[in-house]
């Protein structure tokens, strides 16, 4: 016996309604969002230096509320899902924006739990922390791919009307990294940081940059806009960090102030002459995306190694020597091994609604079938 819903006709118009204005909502929410955070997360991390964890702070208030803004992009996603007029492709980008948007406002409660319970952080690796750099992330990523899919397959120019909002939300992505390795950046967690494995920035920080490198160009179609993201990403970080006081460009910076962090861009310029020389068809084959990968991480983990021992000198962010150094860069390989076939299968995923069309015509044809 199968038992078959069917859904009120008043759904389906409010449902296709939004849609036609939900595309630019939800990359305006998505754009404002990134502003916000991007505009403030300095000046709150100067508060949290000089007077620790303060809640109702503007600028803490300020983030709570671009937090809001990625709850309603998840509320919008779920909607516009129901909608006829939005194709598989555009349904997956929509899949990522409900995953972080749905997440994001109980991790802050979960946040303000963890202060009560554990008091001040002392890392930014805290567990509520993790997710919401997550869910962050993840709908920064999924409002990117939605505005890709949604334009179609023509090539665009890096400030075109149609890919201006990837340009900044990816922007807005790689501009989160370096405050998610701030544990590193910061003389005054030297004693928390050197708790942990020698390796774990450079391994960590390459393979994180990495995987956002190889899935952002695979989405996008090319190095280009990513490029100009990482680049635009670091220099906003280190111009807000000067602009605040949060953050130093000598390597003589007093206890307590953040070094400006690595510039990711190191990674994304030999990807991008890669490119130039391979024959290329998006989205890239697997062995196309391994060999990209290979040169990110070679560039990003020696980069790291020559930034930190030369620049910021911390030696919390990377110890050992030149074999200790070897080692953590085969590591770093192998961590490449696990996530080229991760990028290689969720970019298809996205791209083209691997196994969904066919679920989603056979959705239509029962729904067409019931109704009178």
């Amino acid at each position: 016996m199968t038992i078959q819903f069917r859904v009120p006709i008043y759904a389906k118009i409010m449902a296709d309604t939004l849609s036609s204005f939900g595309q630019r909502a939800l990359v305006s929410l998505g754009l404002l969002g990134v502003s916000g955070f991007v505009l403030v997360v300095q000046w709150d991390t100067l508060i949290h230096q000089q007077r620790g964890h303060q809640r109702l702070e503007p600028a803490h208030l300020v983030i709570l509320g671009t937090f809001v803004l990625y709850a309603v992009c998840g509320a919008l996603s779920l909607a516009m899902q129901r909608s006829q007029r939005i194709s598989v492709r555009e349904r997956n980008g929509l899949k990522l924006v409900l995953l972080g948007g749905g997440f994001i406002l109980p991790a802050v409660v979960i946040d303000e739990l963890w202060h009560k319970i554990f008091g001040k952080d002392m890392t930014a690796w805290s567990f509520p922390h993790i997710i919401m750099f997550f869910c962050m992330a993840t709908v920064l990523f999924g409002i990117a791919v939605f505005a890709i899919q949604s334009g179609g397959k023509e090539r665009r120019g890096l400030l075109s009307s149609s890919n201006f909002p990837v340009l900044v939300l990816f922007t807005g992505i790689f501009f989160l990294v370096p405050f998610f390795f701030m544990d590193f950046d910061l003389p005054a967690f030297a004693r928390l940081a050197e708790t942990r494995p020698g390796f774990t920035y450079s391994v960590t920080a390459t393979g994180v940059i990495v995987f956002l490198l190889l899935l952002m160009v695979n989405i996008s179609r090319g190095p280009g806009t990513v490029m100009a993201a990482a680049f635009l990403a670091w220099a906003l970080v280190v111009a807000t960090g000067l602009a605040f006081g949060t953050m130093d460009m000598t390597a003589t910076a007093p206890r307590g102030v953040v070094y400006a962090p690595f510039p990711t861009v190191v990674l994304v310029i030999p990807v991008w002459f890669f490119l130039l020389v391979v024959k290329k068809r998006f989205p890239l084959s697997l062995p196309t995306l391994f060999a990209m990968g290979l040169l990110g991480t070679t560039a990003g983990f020696w980069g790291i190694v020559a930034w930190v021992k030369a620049y910021t000198k911390l030696p919390q962010a990377v110890s050992g020597g030149p074999a200790d150094w070897f080692a953590w860069y085969v590591l770093s390989l192998a961590v490449l091994f696990v996530i080229t076939p991760i990028v290689y299968f969720l970019s298809r995923w996205l791209l083209e609604g691997a196994g969904s069309e066919k679920m989603v015509k056979a959705a239509r044809t029962t729904q067409e079938s019931q109704e009178p």
